[in-house]
This record gives structure tokens, C-alpha cells and sequence, in this order.
């Protein structure tokens, strides 16, 4: 299907746009230059085309579609689109409506654009742009030297490289046999420490505050029995950025508001592109998530890998 892009003047919702920018980078004041992440695709019903700029010819449009400025997005009849803006606008695109996007909102040439209830923060789109421009992002591991043979039968959750919330922090760990003392400790990689607990529990709660948003932690768990030999297992994690969780946590409680479907994918597909897999698999498990159609929540499930084994429970 063959489409040419309509330039009409814009009528902006929020911060008007003051110059043109040609810049490749996202500009100071927020807004994202051309080829960047503008809105992401939250829910498709019906048949919907995407127009990239500088492309010809029109796809499909599909769930977690991340749109740049000066693409254009067309529905047909009986058809709808959500999007939600990088700035927590969102959009409802009607059937038969045709709309070019912005870096701060769309235009509608044909049909109907009704504005939804916002996110009110910022929305990260980067992440979800790069887990669906290929695999996961690599994660480190640094063990210590002799966690490293004497961790047998001794696993951390979270794992290494996994990405956390910075409150609310739970640690775990597999029971050994016997009447153990664990020595849990948590420290930056430099080796500063952050805290150190005993406990005969194989999970541990975190105080909030304990750990900082945005920054990578050590944590290692070791027996203290003096009639067993020495088991110890170390793990690294990151936790997530004020922005991201300031976000993650805008969306759930939209979410819980609003009981918007939409809503439930958006929620999936950051918490996919931050690195919490786990939690975006979850997300598809839920109440509000059981309204979308079968065929949509299982082409989720595969596009977030929920059933390839990357699933954390």
C-alpha cells in the first residue's frame, strides 16, 4: 500500500515549538529530534499502517511500534490505535483516521484523535526501542573469587544482571539443609558497603532508601556455620533510574484508575526494555491484561519472550 505524507500546519497541545531543529540528538528542552522515539504503540483493534519518514511504502502497524517524528499512522474501517507520547500524552486514533506525529502531539487530516487520560511524567521510550531492535542488552558478571567455587547449591534472585526497582527490594535465596545463618551483605562495586545482615531466613527486605536509583550493586550471601564448610554466592544488580521508575510507577497507577488494557502493554513493554522481563510477563497475566483479545496477548507473550524460558517468576 502506497502512502505520501501530508504536511498540514500543526496546532500543539504543549510547548510550542519555537525553531526548527535538524539536530540528530534529543534536544534540551526534552523534545526528540528526528529519528527518535516520539510514542509508542499501546493497542491496535482493526487494520492500522505505518509510514516512516523517508519511506515510500506503508507496513502494518504492530504493538510496541515506536514512532518518530513525521510518521504517519492510518487506520481502516472499525479500526483504533493508542499511543502514548514520550512526554505522557496519550491518543486514541478512531477508525478511517489519518494522522502525522510530532514531537509533542499529532495532527489528524482525516477522522478522529481523542486525547486520554496522561501518564503526567515523562514516559522513557529509548528502552523499548532497543530491546525490539534485537536482543537484550549484555549484562556483566562479577563473581568473587571464592563465591565462585563454593556457591554449589546456593542461587540469588534477583540474578546477576538483573535490573530492580530501588524500593520495595526483596533479596532471596535457595535454603541449604541444616540450621543456617546467613550473612547477607550489599555494597557498591568498589566495595563500599550498604548493608550486612544475618538472618535464618532465605529472603531478606530491603529497607527503601537502602539502595540509590540508578546505580549498580554487589550483594553476596554466605553461611556462618562453624561445623559445615563455607558456601557463599554473590550476584550483581542494577537499580532503576528516578526517571524510569517515576514512569513505571505513573502508568500503574493510571492503570488501576483507568483499568485501560492499553495501558497493561505499555506497562509490559518498558518493564521489558528496562530490563524487568520478569515483571513485563506479569503484566500480560493480569486482570485488566485478560480483556485484550487471545491472538493479541499471545503475540505479546512472544514479542516480550514470556514463554521462551526468559521468564522470571
Amino acid at each position: 500500500m502506497r502512502m505520501t505524507p501530508i504536511h498540514l500546519a500543526l496546532v500543539l497541545l504543549v510547548n510550542p515549538l519555537t525553531s526548527a531543529d535538524a539536530s540528530p540528538t534529543r534536544r534540551d528542552d526534552g523534545r526528540p529530534g528526528p529519528g527518535e522515539p516520539t510514542a509508542v504503540v499501546c493497542s491496535v483493534t482493526g487494520d492500522a499502517w505505518l509510514l516512516e519518514a523517508g519511506r515510500e511504502e506503508a507496513r502494518g502497524l504492530r504493538l510496541l511500534d515506536i514512532l518518530t517524528p513525521e510518521a504517519t499512522v492510518r487506520t481502516g474501517p472499525d479500526s483504533e490505535v493508542r499511543v502514548t507520547f514520550w512526554d505522557g500524552q496519550r491518543f486514541l486514533f478512531g477508525h478511517e483516521t489519518e494522522v502525522q506525529i510530532v514531537p509533542t502531539t499529532v495532527d489528524t487530516h482525516v477522522g478522529t484523535v481523542r486525547a486520554l487520560p496522561p501518564v503526567g511524567v515523562r514516559v522513557p521510550l529509548e528502552p523499548i526501542a532497543d530491546a525490539a531492535a534485537g536482543p537484550g542488552r549484555e549484562t556483566g558478571r562479577r563473581l568473587c573469587a571464592e563465591c565462585a567455587s563454593r556457591s554449589e547449591g546456593l542461587s540469588l534472585d534477583p540474578p546477576t544482571g538483573s535490573v530492580v526497582t530501588a524500593n520495595q527490594l526483596t533479596l532471596s535465596f535457595s535454603a541449604l539443609g541444616g540450621d543456617q545463618v546467613y550473612r547477607v551483605s550489599v555494597e557498591r562495586p568498589w566495595g563500599a558497603p550498604v548493608l550486612e545482615a544475618l538472618t535464618r531466613a532465605t529472603s531478606l527486605s530491603i529497607p527503601d532508601g537502602t539502595v540509590e536509583a540508578g546505580q549498580v550493586y554487589h550483594w553476596h550471601v554466605r553461611t556462618t556455620s562453624r561445623d559445615h564448610p563455607v558456601v557463599c554466592a554473590s550476584g550483581v544488580f542494577t537499580t532503576l533510574g528516578e526517571v524510569e521508575s517515576a514512569a513505571r510507577e505513573a502508568v500503574e497507577e493510571l492503570l488501576v484508575s483507568t483499568g485501560d488494557p492499553s495501558l497493561a502493554v505499555l506497562l509490559a513493554g518498558l518493564d521489558h526494555g528496562l530490563g524487568l522481563a520478569g515483571d513485563g510477563c506479569r503484566h500480560l497475566d493480569s486482570e485488566v491484561a485478560a480483556t485484550l483479545a487471545p491472538r493479541v496477548r499471545e503475540e505479546l507473550r512472544g514479542l516480550l519472550g514470556c514463554d521462551s524460558g526468559t521468564r522470571e517468576d
